[in-house]
């Protein structure tokens, strides 16, 4: 899990550019993969995943293959949400060499095609990163979510998710 640990003092000016030039390929990446889902392009979602990525999207589902992701997106999510708008905030991002952990504030407004209903899930994601040549990718994607609830309703009436 990312740290506060500063990281001035134990490197070189070159070194501390290179981890700013690292966080903001990665900010790029989140931006991209959620940017890919909210306009259903599931293939380019999928890029931004490594071969053996594990994704937990809560009562969603945890998907431990690339094949079982790329069904959730082609599949289930075509018949369980139809509109979607991430809203990440509050990024800590640690990068180790080829490797980083994230952590994001994540709203989602979204259509739920069940119900018919507006709703607004809320959750953390927890991701590990590994740097595949240029790009980064996710290894590990974990959303856990705080609230998912009609819009109307708000979390504390009706919040679908057991917390």
């Amino acid at each position: 899990m990312p740290t506060r640990k500063k990281h001035a003092a134990d490197s070189t000016l070159e070194e501390r550019i290179k981890r700013l030039e690292e966080i903001e390929a990665i900010r790029k990446m989140k931006a991209e993969y959620v940017l890919a889902c909210d306009e259903r392009r599931w293939d380019d979602a999928m890029r931004y995943f490594t071969s053996r990525a594990v994704v937990a999207f809560g009562p969603f589902g945890k998907f431990e293959s690339r094949q079982e992701l790329e069904k959730f997106f082609k599949e289930t999510m075509p018949v369980t949400i139809s509109f979607t708008v991430h809203r990440l905030s509050n990024p800590i991002i640690e990068v180790k060499g080829d490797t980083a952990k994230g952590i994001w504030y994540c709203e989602i407004p979204s259509t739920h095609i069940p119900t018919n209903k507006a709703i607004v899930q809320q959750g953390t994601y927890f991701d590990d990163y590994i740097k595949e040549g240029n790009e980064w990718k996710h290894t590990k994607l974990d959303l856990v979510y705080s609230y998912i609830t009609e819009f109307g309703e708000g979390w504390v009436k009706k919040n679908m998710v057991a917390v």
